[in-house]
């Protein structure tokens, strides 16, 4: 059977808690491997819909699986389409979370899992239009993807701080739009799975390419070609990448902090639009702008008063 929920992304924002929670519900079946990746052309969608169909053997009302790839555009490509072609009528959530702590976790991941080498304030030196970091925080830009293709309707938009601080009331919002017993609760609700969880991905070498291109007509030769991958990654001289041990997150200072905020300031603007949501850091910047505002009329109003006191 084919699912009929998805959760899209976003990366690093507690798409591994939510697979579990969603795995709990009697009447849900979340897909054993938490990141299918299938309609992301270069890894798993050569396999064909056969192999997609076993990842969900069970005849219950809601199937589904959890792929952050999915709401990685332009990175990967043409996942929205590919999706409709197969799924039209899936339901699909998207988590996000403050843009600029999802972008510091992102990149704590990969320079801790040995993807990345570059320091922090190297890596955002590069211009914010062209850096790959920077795209799955555009939430908005993100979603539209998706909105060629899909109804609004068939989307929910949840932030990870209020599954963090409301499990219970965040996940019945969730059981309802899916349309399954939303009474259900569980323990385990409060539990967070961890967030380097997330395996480090490369890019794909000729021979994996070739062997997911076999799919299922040529099986056997796909699975002699994806057994000399690691004698043509050794040839190549390409490794997986080496974890680090002992790196701590790095220590990003309020001004790059600010010059990011003030980068993803109209993207969550326009999420909140599309959405109708307020989100928490939104909130954040809409308070920074009453308090700055406050504050120049308090000043006003001092200049005013001591030049009245002046006159008398």
């Amino acid at each position: 059977m084919l699912p009929n929920l998805i959760v899209i992304g976003a990366r690093k924002c507690a798409t591994t808690s939510l697979h579990h929670y969603l795995s709990l519900h009697p009447e849900i079946y979340m897909s054993k491997i938490k990141e299918l990746n299938f309609f992301v052309k270069e890894m798993r969608f050569k396999k064909g819909l056969r192999w997609y169909e076993s990842q969900f053997p069970l005849p219950v009302k809601v199937r589904g699986e959890s792929s952050p790839n999915y709401s990685r555009h332009p990175i990967w490509k043409g996942i929205p389409e590919r999706m409709y072609s197969v799924v039209p009528r899936a339901k699909l959530i998207y988590m996000v979370r403050d843009p600029v702590e999802r972008l510091i976790s992102a990149y704590y991941h990969d320079y801790k899992g040995g993807v990345e080498g570059r320091p922090f304030e190297e890596m955002i030196g590069v211009d914010l239009e062209t850096n790959p970091y920077l795209f799955t925080s555009r939430y908005s830009f993100q979603l539209l993807q998706f909105l060629k293709y899909y109804r609004l309707s068939q989307i929910l938009v949840v932030s990870a701080e209020n599954l963090s601080q409301n499990p219970n009331g965040v996940m019945h919002d969730i059981f309802e739009f899916l349309g399954v017993d939303s009474a259900f609760q569980s323990g385990q609700f409060f539990e967070m799975k961890n967030i380097l969880a997330e395996t480090v991905q490369r890019k794909p070498c000729k021979l994996e390419r070739f062997a997911e291109a076999c799919g299922e007509k040529n099986r056997w030769l796909g699975e002699m070609a994806g057994s000399l991958v690691p004698v043509y990654l050794r040839l190549k001289k390409r490794k997986p990448p080496e974890p680090r041990a002992d790196v701590q997150p790095p220590v990003v200072g309020a001004e790059i902090k600010e010059r990011l905020r003030e980068y993803f300031r109209t993207d969550i603007r326009k999420l909140s639009e599309l959405t109708g949501q307020t989100f928490e850091y939104d909130l954040i910047e809409a308070s920074r702008r009453i308090h700055s505002k406050m504050n120049e009329q308090a000043q006003q109003f001092g200049n005013a008063f001591k030049w009245k006191k002046g006159k008398e």
